[in-house]
Parts: structure tokens; sequence; C-alpha cells
């Protein structure tokens, strides 16, 4: 597993969200692998993020909302697809 959090108000670090760390990360990841990303929700590019993690990971990836206004976490997975609906998930915690 491969745990990401790296964003700060103004959104991710540019350095964590291009195609070719995305490459890097599956090619560091065994067959089964997890690569978990938390990410601001309120990021402009927050969508264009998940695009590129889910055209790295075969779409084999689930973005749940943690917070309404807050953070969202993508799992994306080297070897099998998520069961249920691919749309983003929302939890809610009170």
């Amino acid at each position: 597993m491969l745990l990401i959090d790296g964003f700060n108000h103004d959104g991710q670090a540019r350095q964590l969200c291009s195609a070719g760390f995305y490459a890097h990360c599956y090619a560091r990841l065994r067959k089964g692998g997890v690569l978990v990303v938390d990410m601001l929700n309120s990021d402009r590019r927050c969508a264009t993020y998940i695009t590129g993690i889910r055209e790295r990971f075969d779409d084999h990836v689930i973005a749940i909302e943690a917070e309404l206004f807050g953070n969202r976490v993508v799992f994306a997975n080297t070897g099998h697809s998520y069961s249920g609906p691919q749309d983003d998930v929302f939890i809610n915690h009170h």
C-alpha cells in the first residue's frame, strides 16, 4: 500500500499528481496493491487528478468524499475492480 497525503490549502502538490507520478506508484505496487490518495475536495483540479489515476489503474478506482466540503480519499487497486457503483461515494460522519 502507498498512502499519499500531500496537499495544502491550495490543493494537491503538483509533483504528486502527474501521470508520471501515478505510473511510478503503479510500478512500485505488487499485484493487488493499493494506492490511497488523500485530496482536498475543493481543489478545482481534483476531478482531473482522479481521472489520471483511473487511466493508470485501469479504472480500478473508487473515490470517497470523507466530508461534504473536506477531503476526498481515492483508492486505486492494481489488480481488482471495486464492486459496487464506480461513481463517487459520500460517507457522512456525524
